[in-house]
């Protein structure tokens, strides 16, 4: 059979910075997946953080007013409210 393939968007819990939760996800939860998963863990977990960049370097504002998406010329930055896209891919 074909192999699975699971998308998932995440969004950052609020207080944390964007750097602050790609290092959460990575350093926590991807370990918990793995130990759970076991040698069912995805053949391939890919993710794909958005880019934000703060706007007011001084400010205690953590949320996505502040932390801006950095996209193409033509692309809205409020259309991407998310923080990262996964793509899982498990073998059958």
């Amino acid at each position: 059979m074909a192999p699975v393939t699971l998308s998932a968007f995440h969004w950052r819990k609020k207080g944390l910075t964007p750097e602050e939760f790609k290092n959460h996800y990575e350093t926590v939860h991807i370990p918990i997946i793995q130990e759970v998963a076991g040698d069912k863990f995805p053949k391939t977990h890919t993710r794909h953080y958005v880019v934000r960049t703060a706007e007011g370097a001084t400010s205690d504002d953590k949320s996505n007013s502040n932390y801006k998406a950095s996209v193409y010329a033509g692309t809205n930055a409020e259309d991407f409210d998310y923080d990262v896209y996964s793509e899982l891919v498990f073998e059958d």
